[in-house]
């Protein structure tokens, strides 16, 4: 969802120049929006305390899939930051959900073997770009907001495919007290 914001910003502003004011406002919007759907990632720990980490990770999966296919038909700003805000919560989803299970599966005899780990998860920052990679390599010489969701949702609704068929819960003991500070919030809100 980051690497696409360039054709976010092309599609909202049409034939303007990237460094015009429009377009670097569109740009901060987006970005600021994706950003702070990242906070969420606070509750997102409570949750997979409370439900699993494997369910946690899958609803980020499944989430992060369908904002790539909504994202597809969007033509206003305000529906893409929306959506973006909502890939920003599902994805912080998917990165508290694989580094507590990092945490679970590594005893406190491996922490180096851990941190090791844990430094390259950066690395997959670099998955982001294969959707505009793909989409130039299979013909487009421009690439469309379209094309680089539909590769992008095709990948992590692959993944989701595979995560569901091959990932096992490790965390087999819930916390009871997260539990009710979820069931909390919860009714809070409402």
């Amino acid at each position: 969802m980051t690497s696409t914001l360039d054709t976010q910003v092309r599609v909202l502003v049409g034939d303007a120049s990237p460094d015009s004011l429009p377009a670097s406002y569109v740009r901060s919007i987006l970005a600021s929006a994706y950003a702070l759907g990242g906070f969420a990632g606070v509750l997102w720990g409570a949750c997979s305390d409370a439900f699993g980490r494997r369910t946690v990770a899958l609803f980020g999966l499944a989430g992060s899939a369908c904002c790539c296919f909504c994202m597809m038909s969007t033509e206003e700003l305000m529906q893409c930051a929306l959506i973006r805000l909502t890939a920003g919560i599902m994805s912080s989803a998917i990165t508290v959900s694989v580094i507590t299970m990092l945490g679970d599966v590594t005893s406190k005899e491996y922490r180096r073997e851990r941190a090791v780990v844990l430094a390259r998860l950066p690395l997959v920052a670099v998955c982001g770009w294969v959707g505009p990679f793909l989409q130039g390599t299979l013909g487009s010489a421009e690439p469309t907001m379209r094309g680089n969701q539909m590769i992008c949702g095709s990948i992590v609704s692959f993944i989701a495919v595979v995560a569901f068929v091959t990932l096992k819960e490790v965390r087999h003991h819930f916390s009871f007290f997260s539990f009710l500070f979820f069931s909390w919030l919860l009714s809070d809100a409402s």
